[in-house]
């Protein structure tokens, strides 16, 4: 991980919804981003553009924040590929089939 805790979430999340010109995925993967750090990061997420890739898998965080991330992806029209447990989730896949 990058040691990256919730509380950098909301600065990470703005940078990549006011300037993101170039970056297309953003591996987290491993840190230590609990419900807090996903919520925050989930209500950005449709204004995300360019970002096709993300992944969150291993970081502490629950079933709660996992459906909100989810539910995101509905306000989302770019996002390809979303990691979140390494689980098969047939509404993530919905929507992000409706990205490609």
């Amino acid at each position: 991980g990058n040691n990256v805790y919730d509380q950098d979430m909301e600065q990470l999340a703005e940078i990549i919804t006011v300037s993101n010109k170039t970056l297309w995925g953003l591996n987290l993967t491993a840190n230590n981003i609990g419900n807090a750090g996903i919520h925050t990061f989930a209500t950005q997420l449709a204004h995300m553009q360019g970002l096709q890739f993300l992944d969150l898998q291993q970081n502490p965080f629950t079933e709660t924040s996992r459906a909100a991330i989810i539910a995101a992806l509905k306000e989302n029209s770019e996002l390809e590929q979303l990691d979140v447990d390494g689980k098969f989730d047939e509404t993530k896949a919905h929507y992000l089939g409706l990205n490609k």
